[in-house]
C-alpha cells in the first residue's frame, strides 16, 4: 500500500506506485454494509477506478475514503478497509457523496 500520507491523490498512489492499481486486477470484495444504500457493485467499483481524491480516514488499520463520479456522473463515496491478510480490498461503503466532501471533487 502506498505511504499513509493524510491526503493524496488516488492516481498517484494507486497506479503509479509498485502497488497494483484497480486495473491491474487487485480483487474487491463488498461486505453487506455496502449495500445498505443500494449503489450498485459497478458504480462504487468505478468510483474506485477513477476516483478524484482518496482520504485517509484512519491509519491502523488503514481505512480509505474514495470520492469520486460513478459510471453515471453523479458524485459518490466509497469507504474500504485495509486490505486482508489474503489482500482483498474490503469495501465496507457506498454511497451518493455526503456534501462535507465536495471540495475533493
Amino acid at each position: 500500500m502506498p505511504s499513509h500520507n493524510s491526503y493524496y491523490d488516488s492516481r498517484i498512489a494507486f497506479c503509479r506506485s509498485g502497488d497494483k492499481s484497480l486495473e491491474d486486477g487487485v480483487d474487491v470484495v463488498f461486505f453487506a454494509s455496502a449495500d445498505r444504500h443500494h449503489a450498485a457493485h459497478g458504480d462504487a467499483l468505478h468510483v474506485m477506478n477513477n476516483a478524484r481524491t482518496v482520504l485517509v480516514l484512519r491509519e491502523d488499520p488503514l481505512k480509505l475514503l474514495w470520492v469520486g463520479f460513478d459510471s453515471q456522473g453523479r458524485p459518490r463515496e466509497v469507504i474500504t478497509d485495509e486490505p486482508d491478510v489474503s489482500g482483498l480490498m474490503v469495501v465496507i461503503h457506498a454511497d451518493l457523496l455526503t456534501p462535507s466532501y465536495y471540495e475533493f471533487l
